[in-house]
């Protein structure tokens, strides 16, 4: 199955009482991943918007770094994300991103079941 870019369902929505609407475009969920996926989603954060923090129970979350420039906190520990960059957080683990910048970011979301 193919989804081409810009392709997928639009939502704006607040992310785990994060701040702001993010756009978080649906491009497959348990349906399209023989029901391995949860999710997968690009999620595009303007400056000063964030996720909320929020831990992991029975999933793990994959962040592939897209555009701009995000800070991933977890469990305490912030680190820099750019484009080529990626982070895991098992279950039993705690996160969050935030735009600090001045520009769009752009981050592609993976929640494995």
């Amino acid at each position: 199955m193919l989804v081409k870019s810009g392709e997928g369902m639009h939502e704006y929505r607040v992310i785990r009482n994060g701040v702001g609407e993010i756009l978080m475009v649906n491009k497959f969920g348990p349906d399209e991943t023989a029901n391995r996926c949860k999710m997968v989603a690009e999620l595009n954060l303007a400056p000063g918007q964030c996720t909320g923090f929020h831990g992991h129970t029975d999933d793990v979350e994959l962040f592939y770094m897209l555009e701009g420039e995000l800070i991933c906190v977890e469990d305490g520990e912030e680190v820099t994300l750019k484009p080529g960059d990626c982070t895991s957080t098992c279950s039993g683990a705690k996160h969050q991103i935030i735009n600090r910048s001045e520009e769009m970011a752009k981050v592609l979301a993976i929640v494995i079941k």
